[in-house]
């Protein structure tokens, strides 16, 4: 059985005691993430954006919203795991959930992914951003023979 413009609301599933039960609810619901920037510089803070969207539902998506725990993670370079950052609580479906890194100290390539799972409903999106190694202090130019452009 496939609904395809599924209702809002808790649901019921009736099957005979001998049927073995297994029900699968499709949605459109897609997992968005965003950074605030496409590179950083070392020692800066990092902004993840992360919200649910719903592609082309008329109706509210029934997703278990009260249950949904929404976890980003941060892989430095040359490492399997990273630091993860819990939501402090869901967002309602479509706003923005932020959460913010502290600096980050060492340059290189990070990966990073942001999971949305509840019991019965499960999304991942993975990125990848850049830390540059801070900039070197340069003494300034000496402009002394240079001429100034009029305005």
């Amino acid at each position: 059985v496939t609904i395809r413009d599924p209702l809002a609301g808790e649901w019921h599933v009736e099957m005979a005691p001998q049927c073995p039960i297994k029900v699968a609810v499709i949605t459109d619901v897609r997992l968005e993430v965003a950074l605030d920037q496409d590179s950083y510089v070392a020692d800066q803070a990092v902004q993840i954006a992360a919200r649910l969207v719903a592609d082309g539902a008329s109706s509210p998506v029934p997703l278990p919203l009260e249950e949904l725990i929404v976890i980003a993670e941060l892989i430095p370079p040359n490492a399997s795991e990273g630091r993860a950052s819990p939501a402090a609580a869901t967002p309602p479906l479509g706003q923005w959930h932020n959460t913010i890194y502290t600096p980050i100290p060492q340059p290189g390539e990070y990966r990073g992914r942001v999971i949305a799972n509840a019991p019965t409903f499960g999304r991942e999106k993975s990125f990848v951003f850049r830390v540059l190694p801070p900039q070197e202090s340069r003494p300034p130019e000496d402009r002394s023979s240079v001429s100034p452009s009029p305005i």
